[in-house]
């Protein structure tokens, strides 16, 4: 098993080695948008050789090359990378504009310490100047900074939270979100007082740490967890006291948990399940199917059926594949059913995790039918799973999917394309974005918060 295990990932390397070699080679490419992507590509990749070229293409006329360069120089720390970062950042007006927001995610991701002193210094300017006009740089930052987990600079993050002129309640929250699990002056009176008073986003921000990770305060903290469960109007609060109490294997909270999964909205009533399971165990495993097979939401359905992790019974897999046969549920609910059916018989679900694969308008449900089809004995061809199999990138979200898994037949075809001189520029660059996807992390969800710039390049 190690050999075949090693082979495979030797395999990976040497696909993600022709890939980047192949955009590498087009980053001198006529298409604003295929220099931008080849550009994340390589970058993502590691490769340090080409950091002038990238620098130079963060100085590119067109915005798609601009802006994309500039947050591919989050993958490759160097002190020409962070020079440049810095210096688009070093004026309130370099901060305010799209390019601004692109830097500043990708100082904060750069997961290094070259770009520590300019980080702290960027950090430093925001609260002398207009935090109405900086909020999508500010933003942007915060965001690059979470998805490189827990931050050095504590005392800049700290006085930009503590700072009277600072009222945003999503700037609040990210700010909330990374001091956390940093900030050793953080104590059970800041919690409580926080989650009495503090804004919906920072209170969700505080219950969601409370429910990830072990904390200071998990001996003190289970009674107000109670009270938002039971009373809070914010259904992302109440659920979130319950994923905290969960973690804590409060007893109580199965009471609490039943109560959700009569009565919460979609991600309330997964909750629910998850803590039934978690604390409650196998012995509930049959009533637990019961209810959610007899749930008559559609919506609230489909999220207990892709939180359902048990063992699914015979008679559970019978259900599940009855009900990712019928053309008349929404494809949610329909793909959550064919995961549970393929989880319980393999075999016999691969046709239908085709199909929904196949003909689902749901792109949400993409990468985890992908995944499910994936682990079957044999995996489909891609002739069985795209209307333009020819054609990936007709479908550059279900090409993706599939790359993301690894599919062989998908990431044959991308080297293909990418290889042929004579490959028309949307066709390369839906290539590109297709690797690109998930091979670069995304940045976190912020809801209508996300700046612009960041939401243009990645969603």
């Amino acid at each position: 098993m190690l050999v075949l295990l090693s082979a495979f990932a030797q395999a990976q390397e040497s696909i993600e080695r022709l890939v980047a070699d192949d955009a590498a080679r087009l980053l001198t490419h006529a298409d604003a948008l295929v220099r931008g992507e080849a550009a994340l590509v390589v970058a993502a990749a590691g490769r340090s050789d080409l950091l002038p070229k990238l620098v130079d293409l963060s100085r590119d006329g067109d915005d798609r090359t601009r802006q994309r360069a500039l947050l591919a120089l989050a993958y490759l720390p160097a002190p020409s990378t962070v020079r440049r970062l810095e210096d688009q950042l070093d004026s309130v007006e370099g901060r305010c504009t799209a390019d601004g927001s692109a830097a500043a995610f990708a100082l904060g991701a750069m997961r290094d310490d070259q770009g520590s002193g300019a980080l702290a210094r960027v950090l430093s300017t925001f609260p002398y100047a207009s935090w109405k006009r900086q909020h999508d740089t500010l933003v942007a930052l915060l965001l690059g900074l979470d998805t490189r987990g827990e931050p050095r600079e504590v005392t800049a993050l700290r006085r930009l939270y503590d700072d009277d002129a600072n009222r945003d309640p999503v700037v609040r929250a990210l700010l909330l979100r990374l001091l956390l699990p940093v900030d050793r002056t953080i104590d059970l009176d800041f919690v409580r007082r926080t989650l009495d008073h503090g804004s919906d986003a920072e209170v969700t921000a505080l219950l969601q740490w409370l429910a990830e990770a072990g904390t200071p305060f998990d001996a003190s903290i289970a009674e107000p967890l109670e009270r938002i469960t039971k009373k809070a109007r914010n259904e992302a609060h109440r659920t979130a006291a319950l994923a905290a109490l969960t973690r804590l294997r409060h007893q109580p909270a199965l009471e609490l948990a039943n109560r959700a999964l009569t009565s919460g909205g979609p991600a309330e009533c997964a909750q629910g399940l998850r803590t039934l399971l978690a604390i409650g165990g196998a012995r509930q495993r049959r009533d637990l199917e019961a209810r959610v097979l007899g749930e008559t939401d559609a919506a609230r359905q489909a999220a207990l059926l892709a939180n359902f992790d048990a063992p699914p019974s015979a008679a559970m897999v019978d259900a599940c594949a009855r009900l990712a046969a019928s053309r008349s549920s929404p494809f949610a609910l329909r793909a959550a059913a064919a995961v549970v059916f393929a989880h319980g018989d393999a075999d016999r679900a691969g046709p239908l995790l085709r199909d929904l694969f196949r003909a689902t308008t749901d792109a949400a449900t993409l990468p985890r039918l992908a995944a499910a089809l994936q682990g079957q004995a044999n995996t489909p061809a891609m002739s069985r799973l795209l209307d333009f199999a020819a054609e990936p990138w007709r479908q550059p979200q279900r090409w993706s999917a599939l790359l993301q898994v690894q599919h062989p037949e998908a990431t044959r075809q991308l080297l293909q394309v990418l290889a042929e001189p004579s490959t028309p520029a949307n066709v390369l660059a839906a290539a590109l974005t297709a690797w690109r996807r998930p091979h670069v992390p995304a940045p976190k969800a912020a809801g209508e918060a996300l700046p612009a710039v960041l939401r243009a390049i990645f969603e």
